[in-house]
C-alpha cells in the first residue's frame, strides 16, 4: 500500500527542517507536531496515456509463472549445432546483375532476376540486383551464403528468402559491405508463411563474419526467422517499418555490432510455446555480447517468455518499454544505457544479478507485472506503522491483492530516473546486494518505490528520492532503513548527507531532480542508531550516479537527526 507521508511545516528554512522517523530531533531538541500531507497536489493516476504505450497496455499478456521454466544458459535453448566456418573446398560463385546474373558451380540456377539455391553448400554472392531475389529452397539442406559486396533489392518483399532448409548461415565477407532491401512501396502479404521481411527465413538463420550488412525492411520487418535467429558477429544495421530483428523461437546475439531503427519492436521473440515440443524453451531473447544501439517505436526488446542479458554494451531509445518480457527478465552482466523509454525494464519476474544500467523513463523505471491486474492501487491510508523513518510499508493497496510478480536484486549498479514509479512491483521486492539509486517522480501520484506485497532488504545499497505523496520504504529484512520526509522540496543537485554519531559520512546523494523524500538502506546503518542529516556543503569522494559512500562532508546545514529502523 502506498501512503501519504507525514510532512513537517513545509516552507521553513533548510536548517529547521524536521525529519519523520522512529525518533526525530532538530538541533534545538524541540518537539514537533507532524501534519498529514495531501496526496492531491500534482497527483496523477500513472496510467498509460497515448500512442504505442497505450496499445501495449491493452495487449499486456498474462503468463502462468508457476509453469514457466527459465533457460539458465544459452545451451538450454537447444540451438542447432552449426559450423560457422564456411566450407571453401567447393564453392559456387554467384554474380548478381540485372537481367544477367550468372552461376559458376553447382546447386543454384537463375531464372530472370531470381537466383534459386537447391542444395547444401557454400555460395559466394557479389554484384547487385535492383528488382530481384535470392531464394533458398532445399529440403534439409545446410547452406552458407557468403555475401561479398552483394546489393539486393527485391521486386516486392524479401531480397533473401529461405523457403526451405535445415539451416542457413549468412557470412559477411571480411571488408565487404552488403545491402538487402524490400522494394519501395512493398506491401506485406496476408498469406500464411508469406515473407514479411527484407531477409526472411522459415529455417534457423545465423549471421556471422566480419563484414557489414545493411537491411531495409520497407514492408514490415528487417530480418525474420520463424525458427531461431543468431547473430554471432559482423556489423548489422537494420531499418524497418515494423519489427527490426525477429527470431520467433529464439533471438540470440553473441557478438558484433547491431544497430536497429524500427517502427515496431527492435528485437523480438514471440513464440509462446512450441506446438511439437511442449518442453522447448521458446520465445526467448538472449544477449551475451556485442554492441547494440536500438531505436524503437515500440519495445526495444520484446520476448514472450524470457529476456536474458549476460553481456554487451547496449544503448536504447524506445517509445514504449526498453526491455520487456512477459515472463522472466534477467540481467547478469553488461552495460545498458536507456536514454528514453515509457517504462525501462519490465518483466513478470525480474532478476538483477549484475551489470550496470541507467534508466530514463516517462513512467516506471523498473516494473514487475504479470498482467494479472492493475498496478495502480487506490490512494489512502495513514502514517501509522512506518518502518525506519515515517514512510509506511507496502502490504497491498486498499482492495488490491499482491500478484506473483517480483523483483529480486542481488548485484549490479542501477540508476533510475523515472517520471512515474522508480522501482514498481505488483508483488514483492527483495534486495540482497548491488546498488540502486532512484531519482523518482516529482508528482505526488507516483513514488520512488512502489510495491503491493513486501520489500525485504538484507543487503546492498538503496537510495531513493522523489515526491512524498505515494512514497514507500522497505518493510522487511535484516538491514536498517531510514525513510525521511524532508518537509519541503529540496532542489536538484543539493547534497543530502547522512552521517553517524562520529560525523563520518554514511551516504551522500545529490539528487538528479527536485525531491521531498529520502529512503536510504545501507550495510553501514545500524538499527536503533541515530544519524544526522545535512543539506548542502562540500562532499568529497568518488560518486556513482551522484551517490558518495566513501568520502567526507564539510559545511552544510543540519536538518536534525533520525533513528534507523
Amino acid at each position: 500500500m502506498r501512503y501519504p507521508i507525514a510532512s513537517s511545516l513545509a516552507g521553513i528554512g533548510l536548517g529547521a527542517l524536521l525529519l519523520t522517523g522512529c525518533s526525530v530531533t532538530d538541533d534545538s531538541s524541540s518537539d514537533a507536531t507532524l501534519t498529514e500531507q495531501s496526496t492531491t497536489d500534482g497527483a496523477t493516476d500513472g496510467s498509460k496515456a497515448t500512442g504505442a504505450a497505450d496499445a501495449a497496455a491493452d495487449e499486456e499478456a498474462s503468463i502462468d509463472l508457476t509453469t514457466l521454466t527459465e533457460a539458465t544458459s544459452v545451451d538450454d535453448l537447444d540451438l542447432e549445432d552449426v559450423d560457422l566456418d564456411a566450407d571453401t573446398a567447393t564453392v559456387t560463385a554467384i554474380t548478381l546483375a540485372d537481367g544477367a546474373s550468372s552461376v559458376d558451380g553447382a546447386g543454384a540456377s537463375v531464372d530472370g532476376d531470381t537466383v534459386t539455391i537447391t542444395a547444401s553448400g557454400t555460395y559466394v554472392l557479389s554484384g547487385s540486383l535492383s528488382a530481384g531475389q535470392v531464394v533458398v529452397d532445399a529440403d534439409n539442406a545446410q547452406v552458407t551464403l557468403v555475401l561479398d559486396g552483394a546489393d539486393i533489392t527485391a521486386a516486392d518483399v524479401a531480397g533473401i528468402q529461405v523457403v526451405n532448409a535445415d539451416w542457413v548461415v549468412v557470412d559477411l565477407a571480411d571488408g565487404s559491405t552488403n545491402t538487402v532491401s524490400d522494394a519501395a512501396g512493398a506491401a506485406e502479404s496476408d498469406e500464411e508463411d508469406a515473407p514479411n521481411a527484407a531477409i526472411y527465413a522459415t529455417s534457423d538463420l545465423w549471421i556471422t563474419g566480419s563484414g557489414a550488412l545493411d537491411v531495409n525492411g520497407v514492408a514490415a520487418d528487417g530480418i525474420t526467422s520463424k525458427d531461431s535467429l543468431v547473430i554471432d558477429s559482423g556489423t548489422v544495421t537494420v531499418a524497418a517499418t515494423d519489427d527490426g530483428i525477429r527470431g520467433k523461437d529464439h533471438l540470440v546475439i553473441g557478438g558484433g555490432s547491431v544497430t536497429v531503427d524500427s517502427g515496431g519492436d527492435s528485437l523480438k521473440s514471440d513464440n509462446e510455446a512450441d506446438a511439437d515440443d511442449a518442453s522447448a524453451l521458446v520465445g526467448r531473447i538472449w544477449i551475451s555480447n556485442g554492441a547494440l544501439d536500438l531505436t524503437s517505436g515500440s519495445d526495444a526488446m520484446d520476448a514472450c517468455n524470457q529476456v536474458t542479458i549476460e553481456g554487451g554494451d547496449i544503448t536504447i531509445a524506445a517509445e514504449d518499454d526498453a526491455v520487456h518480457a512477459d515472463g522472466i527478465l534477467r540481467v547478469t552482466s553488461g552495460t545498458i544505457d536507456i536514454i528514453a523509454s515509457y517504462e525501462g525494464l519490465e518483466g513478470a519476474l525480474m532478476y538483477l544479478d549484475g551489470g550496470s544500467a541507467t534508466v530514463v523513463s516517462s513512467d516506471d523505471g523498473l516494473n514487475a507485472s504479470d498482467g494479472s491486474g492493475s498496478s495502480e492501487p487506490a490512494m489512502g491510508g495513514g502514517t501509522d506503522g512506518a518502518r525506519g523513518g515515517g514512510m509506511a510499508p507496502g502490504g497491498g493497496g486498499a482492495g488490491e491483492q499482491a500478484s506473483d510478480a517480483a523483483i529480486e536484486i542481488t548485484g549490479g549498479e542501477w540508476f533510475i530516473n523515472a517520471t512515474g514509479d522508480g522501482v514498481d512491483s505488483n508483488g514483492n521486492v527483495s534486495m540482497t546486494g548491488g546498488t540502486v539509486i532512484v531519482a523518482g517522480p516529482t508528482s505526488n501520484g507516483n513514488g520512488a518505490v512502489d510495491y503491493n506485497g513486501t520489500f525485504q532488504i538484507d543487503g546492498g545499497t538503496l537510495v531513493a528520492t522523489g515526491s512524498s505523496g505515494m512514497a514507500q520504504a522497505p518493510d522487511a529484512g535484516d538491514q536498517a532503513v531510514i525513510g525521511v520526509s524532508l518537509g519541503q522540496t529540496v532542489a536538484a543537485g543539493t547534497a543530502i548527507t547522512v552521517t553517524d554519531a562520529d560525523g563520518d559520512l554514511i551516504a551522500s546523494i545529490s539528487p538528479a531532480k527536485d525531491t521531498q523524500t529520502l529512503v536510504l538502506s545501507s550495510p553501514r546503518l545500524v538499527t536503533g542508531d541515530a544519524y544526522g542529516v545535512t543539506f548542502g556543503g562540500d562532499v568529497s569522494g568518488d560518486d556513482t550516479f551522484g551517490l558518495v559512500t566513501d568520502g567526507t562532508l564539510s559545511g552544510g546545514e543540519s536538518a536534525g537527526t533520525i533513528e534507523a529502523g
